[in-house]
């Protein structure tokens, strides 16, 4: 599953009508100095906005805990513990942090809401662009 990932990444980068968009997309992570740091991070958002696209949605609403479970299930392949270590370096220790951060970023909208079966008001997420 890394593997394709990582090819849908690099095969999407270099198609030319892709370039600008690339460029900002770059732009949205550039603050981060680590450059590990920021290629996980644009990982992750990649990997979050291929996973959870919908043809008739583009933006759909994601539980906390689905994200949780994709990128930890990535972060704990052997494959990729050099971008794990490399966002708990830049003090990203928890998958909540990594969300909280694009919050902040502008990358991802958040709501919370009720649901009948659960408990308390539970978080969602989804694409802020």
């Amino acid at each position: 599953l890394n593997n394709v990932l990582i090819s849908l990444l690099e095969e999407a980068c270099h198609h030319p009508s892709v370039s600008p968009s690339i460029r900002i997309f770059d732009r949205s992570f550039s603050f981060l100095t680590d450059g590990k740091a920021r290629f996980a991070m644009k990982f992750c958002f990649s990997v979050f906005a291929i996973v959870f696209h919908k043809e008739d949605q583009l933006r759909p609403w994601v539980a906390h805990e689905a994200i949780e479970l994709l990128w930890e299930g990535l972060m704990l392949n052997e494959d990729m513990q050099y971008l794990r270590q490399s966002l708990v370096n830049y003090r990203l220790k928890r998958v909540s942090h990594v969300i909280d951060l694009m919050i902040i970023m502008g990358l991802f909208d958040v709501s919370f809401q009720n649901l009948p079966m659960k408990t308390g008001r539970q978080k969602y997420y989804r694409l802020h662009h």
